[in-house]
């Protein structure tokens, strides 16, 4: 058979079908986006929480399926106030919510290089690096920590303030992975413009003082599931997450 000539026109033609639909997921996977921002702040057991909640059941059920809810206990870590003092200057912070806290008079001391003698020490590095070092047990309590965890771990000093280092400037808190299991004394996470002013203060061992107090709130949390029904006859359970990727079928 002779081939059959083809135009760019027919090609165009041809392509456009996929074209479309890779569009019209692009405007779906943004209006979802869009949608879950606005929402506000995703704290879980929050009532933006509960709302999320609502809207991703709704998502599922325009989908054609069921939703549930599975309805837990959580103990949720309100801050309260989360900065440094340094001289006259405040400088806000979160605390890290697997660590240590203080009371509203919070701790003072001098503040020094991670290691040292000081009372209140600095490190600084990226986000979710504040766990390492946690079950490095073999760790003597007379050695140099290599680690933020490491330091936390050897509880020597009073309070950590932990300058993050994110892919931008600002503030790029850690997840809490130990929360089951807190450990070290209280961290103060601070932005990574405030480096310079905090590095200068270390140097001179400048007496600060840490505030990093939270309050426990009792909350419910829940998850969102549905049951899909696969081709082959099995049963399988599909637990959704706020998150818009889920939401958009991604």
């Amino acid at each position: 058979m002779a081939p059959m000539p083809c135009t760019r026109r027919d090609c165009l033609s041809l392509l456009a079908p996929s074209t479309l639909r890779a569009q019209e997921l692009a405007g779906r996977i943004a209006l979802t986006i869009r949608a879950y921002e606005q929402q506000g702040n995703h704290r879980t057991g929050t009532a933006v929480d509960r709302l999320s909640g609502d809207w991703l059941a709704a998502q599922v059920r325009r989908a054609g399926l069921t939703p549930a809810r599975e309805v837990f206990p959580i103990s949720r870590l309100d801050p309260i106030a989360g900065f440094i003092h340094v001289g006259d200057r405040r400088i806000e912070g979160l605390p890290l919510f697997d660590g240590g806290f203080t009371d509203a008079t919070g701790v003072t001391g001098r503040l020094g290089p991670l290691g040292s003698d000081a009372p209140i020490a600095l490190a600084e590095g990226p986000p979710n690096g504040t766990g390492n070092g946690r079950d490095a047990l073999t760790l003597t309590s007379d050695a140099r920590p290599k680690t933020i965890g490491e330091a936390r771990q050897q509880n020597r000093h009073r309070a950590i303030v932990y300058v993050t280092r994110g892919g931008r400037p600002g503030l790029c808190p850690s997840n809490a992975e130990h929360f089951l299991r807190p450990f070290g004394p209280p961290v103060l996470q601070v932005s990574s413009e405030e480096g310079d002013v905090l590095t200068a203060a270390a140097k001179r061992r400048t007496e600060v003082t840490v505030i990093a107090q939270v309050k426990r709130t009792p909350a419910d949390a829940f998850n969102v599931v549905t049951t899909i029904r696969a081709i082959c006859g099995e049963t399988h359970k599909a637990a959704y997450w706020p998150l818009a990727a889920l939401a958009a079928g991604v």
